[in-house]
């Protein structure tokens, strides 16, 4: 009976190893404590670390939520939590081996195999995204500057033959000596 749950327990690994390693996200495995027990390929790309190097160590200090590290308390909360996760995408900082900060997603996924709880995060580095969201908000505001450009030289420039015109105009009615010549200089300013 103890080899088939053994044999069930190392099938079930196989097939959460094989789905794992197929993700270029960081598919991160951790204990109640907050303590990591499974680290993917996709986790070693994106936060610099080797399994063997990480494998044990506390996930939070990995992570930095809106707020900044006042605010850490309360992701190791969150991620210690024996509650299901919310099913919400969190937005935070990650800090990969070498120091560097990077905009992140986080997916939070609590789940029991036998009598011991576990915690997945998925976590994407969103540094492109962010990028790109930049980018757009840019060529956006640099194509509503030209448009205002365009429609204020536009306007200028027919506002200035309105006032020579205006100007010829009361020229002329001055020679003819209309009475409306002064409102035509006036209006030509």
């Amino acid at each position: 009976r103890q080899s088939i749950a053994r044999a069930a327990d190392a099938s079930a690994e196989i097939v959460l190893r094989s789905v794992a390693h197929s993700h270029d996200e960081a598919i991160i495995i951790c204990d109640v404590g907050g303590n990591i027990v499974f680290w993917n390929p996709g986790a070693e790309t994106i936060f610099g670390y080797r399994e063997k190097q990480i494998v044990g160590k506390p996930l939070a200090p990995l992570l930095i939520p809106p707020g900044g590290i006042l605010q850490s308390k309360k992701l190791r909360q969150l991620l210690v939590s024996k509650a299901p996760s919310d099913g919400k995408t969190h937005e935070m900082k990650g800090v990969r081996a070498n120091g560097q900060k990077f905009p992140a997603e986080m997916s939070l996924l609590t789940w029991k195999f036998g009598n011991r709880t576990y915690f997945t995060t998925i976590i994407r580095d969103i540094t492109e995204r962010k990028r790109l969201q930049k980018e757009i908000l840019e060529i956006s505001a640099n194509e509503q500057q030209r448009i205002g450009q365009d429609l204020h030289d536009d306007l200028c420039q027919q506002l200035t033959a309105l006032s020579l015109l205006a100007e010829v105009l009361g020229e002329k009615l001055k020679q003819r000596s209309i009475p409306e010549a002064k409102d035509a200089r006036e209006f030509a300013g």
